[in-house]
């Protein structure tokens, strides 16, 4: 009687893991989504107002519309992107990018958010070079990281030890993170590409390579890894 209760148990348990797995992925999509719709509703709604009362519609100051401010943005990012297409448009995005750099503090938080940007979106951006495992923030407890380069100079040299810069990036938002120099030796290579891993961090863990174990463990062989 205990051997079949047990098993009940055990299915039951199987069961609601099962229905947990399917429908995080789409509980995570769904919340992302409505944030961003609130967010920017939110914020984008009452500009986008007095830009129609501007224009004569009859409407009061504190009408609001669902999902306004959300296509007030998704046309300010149309447009953006045509600006950038066009010659006058790239010399004042030059321009403004020259301005912001010559800010303290604030050009060297662009200059980094733009770096991370930029090794995430282009293909042939050999600025995180591969995706690695390292143990952090303590011991047995391990993060995404993507090597940058081979620490040189004084760090090289206090270390006495072959080093290798790694960022580590935040969940969901990779453009922050941790610059961390660690031991060759201590640093675990994966065979995931960077856009899968950033996918992987981006998504909180829940989209994960397409392959399978025995594909993973033949790759890593094969790769001495």
């Amino acid at each position: 009687m205990k051997k079949k209760l047990h098993f009940l148990f055990t299915e039951i348990k199987n069961i609601i893991l099962a229905g947990l797995f399917l429908l995080l992925p789409i509980s995570f999509t769904i919340f992302i989504l409505i944030f961003l719709f609130t967010k920017l509703d939110g914020m984008l709604s009452p500009t986008a107002t007095q830009v129609l009362i501007f224009f004569g519609a009859d409407i009061t100051a504190d009408y609001r519309a669902p999902g306004l401010g959300v296509v007030a943005t998704l046309i300010i990012l149309f447009l953006t992107g045509i600006l950038t297409r066009i010659y006058l448009g790239r010399k004042i995005v030059a321009l403004g990018e020259f301005i912001v750099k010559k800010i303290p503090f604030v050009s060297s938080l662009y200059g980094s958010a733009k770096h991370v940007i930029d090794s995430i979106t282009k293909t042939d951006n050999t600025s995180f070079r591969r995706v690695v495992l390292i143990e952090f923030p303590k011991k047995d407890s391990y993060a995404i990281a993507f090597v940058t380069s081979e620490t040189e100079g004084e760090i090289q040299l206090v270390t006495g030890k072959k080093v290798l810069t790694v960022f580590v990036p935040t969940t969901p938002n990779p453009t922050s993170g941790y610059l961390l120099f660690v031991p060759e030796q201590e640093i675990t290579p994966l065979i995931m590409s960077v856009e899968e891993g950033m996918k992987l961090v981006i998504s909180a863990g829940l989209v994960n390579p397409a392959i399978s174990i025995e594909e993973i463990k033949k790759i890593r062989m094969e790769k001495g890894i």
